[in-house]
């Protein structure tokens, strides 16, 4: 401390001054002075400890929790899967084309490798194939049909499905599965939104037809203009010009038609 800054110290920091001044020097201990002396010389010497802070009472129990319920997710992930559809077998001797490929249609181990939901399938004018999607659906796809497969409803979630028909008719018989699934059935003309039945759709070139043999369909237009329930034993018609829908019986021998569909379902799904 110099000269001038001596001179200016307040009375205060004069007495300040003069306690510290007063204090004792500590003294260091002997032990601790040998054993650091030792250390140093010796190049043992330790780096000093770093103190780290207690884990939180909220990492304690919350990483657990949080492996838990992602061990969980990842569960009803894979479990929600169901699998797609599987050939029970073809009829004739035409061939199906899957996303391009053609296989003959009386060689269901062939198709098994080539189908999948969101496949773009093709019958020829004199085959005809039925696929099951285990424990869910049965469809029938009739000869000349094209249309593209649906998924399968998962179990816990992703109920809403879509499948497109092209032309030609499929059958659907809902399953055991399927309660709870919400299927649109889509043409050009319209869309026939089934959750759970037996059904079929039909097009060409000028109508869209949806026959209902049991349980009941929601009919929309391609506009979204919804036309109400078919129920059991009725049909719709919508018609490619824009012409009023036709509301009307089943005839008699699509009827049996389909109940002999159903009847084969029957062997698929059990009693």
């Amino acid at each position: 401390m110099n000269d001038d800054v001596r001179d200016n110290l307040t009375p205060v920091q004069q007495r300040a001054r003069d306690t510290v001044r007063g204090l004792s020097r500590p003294v260091a201990d002997v032990e601790f002075r040998a054993r650091l002396r030792t250390e140093f010389t010796t190049g043992t010497i330790q780096g000093g400890r770093v103190l780290r802070p207690p884990r939180s009472v909220w990492r304690r129990t919350a990483m657990p929790t949080l492996a838990v319920a992602a061990a969980l997710a990842l569960l009803m992930v894979v479990t929600n899967r169901r699998p797609g559809p599987v050939p029970l077998g073809g009829g004739g001797p035409g061939t199906v084309t899957v996303d391009g490929q053609t296989v003959p249609a009386n060689r269901p181990e062939a198709l098994a490798r080539l189908l999948h939901p969101g496949a773009r399938v093709t019958l020829s004018d004199d085959a005809e194939l039925d696929l099951h999607y285990p424990g869910v659906m049965v469809w029938r796809l009739e000869p000349g049909t094209t249309a593209v497969l649906p998924p399968a409803p998962g179990r816990w979630y992703g109920k809403a499905l879509e499948c497109r028909l092209e032309k030609g008719e499929l059958g659907l018989r809902t399953g055991p599965g399927f309660p709870g699934a919400r299927l649109a059935i889509v043409t050009a003309e319209g869309r026939a939104i089934v959750t759970g039945t037996l059904v079929s759709v039909y097009r060409d070139d000028a109508v869209t037809c949806v026959c209902v043999v049991e349980g009941a369909v929601v009919m929309e237009t391609a506009s979204g203009e919804v036309l109400g329930n078919i129920e059991a034993g009725r049909r719709r018609v919508l018609f490619r010009d824009g012409s009023e829908p036709l509301h009307d019986a089943i005839a008699p021998p699509h009827q049996a038609h389909l109940q002999a569909f159903d009847g084969a379902c029957g062997n698929v799904f059990g009693p």
